[in-house]
């Protein structure tokens, strides 16, 4: 479980270190900051949770030869990390309709009060799934109950933040 830890930190590290290496080129070589950066971090995001989600099967065929859990418990392991992959896909879709009216100055629209929600109710999801996999393989990463229920409540609270502001802006026809 340390292990695990350890791989966990050099992975983010790695992952925020190329984020700043990135960031940091492209400030030298235009002598401005360039938020486009950002974009072409969320496509390979979600890339590599398609990649990872397919492959789960396989991962935890291999796993299962070390931890008897994953042996055990094989096909519903599976299915359990391949929902919880499928809904974080959603939400990272979700974000990206979000972003693309953002850019176009629309923030305050009633679909991105709609992807707010829709995003709360993924986030559930996979503390929900979380949860039915504790007892199968207790593992540290089971954390991810207490972050997904927050990350959940915390779009359901910012969805009534933007439906009142929406209902602000047309009540009052201003622009947010």
């Amino acid at each position: 479980m340390v292990f695990q830890q350890i791989l966990n930190g050099l992975t983010n590290g790695s992952i925020y270190a190329l984020l700043a290496i990135g960031v940091t080129m492209i400030y030298k070589s235009l002598g401005m900051l360039n938020f486009s950066h950002g974009d072409t971090i969320m496509i390979s995001a979600f890339i590599c949770l398609t990649l990872i989600t397919v492959g789960i099967p396989m991962i935890f065929y291999v796993i299962g030869g070390y931890i008897e859990a994953f042996r055990k418990y094989y096909l519903i392991q599976c299915v359990l990390y391949m929902l919880s992959g499928v809904l974080a896909l959603l939400i990272v879709a979700e974000l990206r309709k979000m972003f693309a009216t953002v850019l176009k100055d629309q923030a305050f629209v009633w679909e991105n009060a709609a992807s707010l929600k829709r995003m709360g109710k993924c986030s559930f999801l996979i503390a929900l799934l979380s949860v039915v996999r504790l007892p199968l393989a207790p593992t540290p990463a089971t954390a991810v109950v207490i972050v997904f229920s927050i990350a959940g409540l915390f779009c359901f609270v910012l969805c009534q933040v933007f439906e009142k502001a929406i209902q602000y802006k047309e009540e009052n026809d201003l622009t947010i």
